[in-house]
């Protein structure tokens, strides 16, 4: 549901396979998006059987084309995240660098996002 230009929010219910089980689960999602001509805000949280999930981040816009800013992703930990948009229309280019405190592991993303 769009509540203004720019600001998103929305609930979703969907199954999970729980990994080698033979049995799914119901699970629970909501989101809210903000975008505007500087930042870009993403946040999502799950919960299901096999336990509850979450992602956010808070990105300034330098230019049309390069973000940087912050992540924070379950399991992974928190970190930097940079995303690159000029290669083509609709492709979007990012990494992240996070660190989780609890395992003192650092873990490096990278992905192509296709829109369409």
């Amino acid at each position: 549901m769009t509540l203004a230009e720019g600001i998103e929010v929305g609930i979703a219910t969907g199954r999970e396979s729980i990994r080698g089980e033979l049995r799914n689960s119901a699970r629970r999602n909501a989101f809210v998006s903000v975008d505007t001509d500087e930042v870009s805000i993403y946040a999502t949280a799950e919960r299901g059987e096999s336990g509850p999930w979450h992602k956010a981040y808070a990105l300034y816009k330098f230019s049309e084309a390069f973000s940087a800013g912050v992540m924070n992703e379950t399991l992974f930990g928190r970190g930097l995240r940079a995303e690159y948009s000029g290669l083509a229309k609709n492709v979007t280019v990012w990494g992240a660098l996070l660190h989780n405190s609890d395992t003192k592991e650092t873990t490096s993303l990278l992905a192509v996002n296709f829109s369409f």
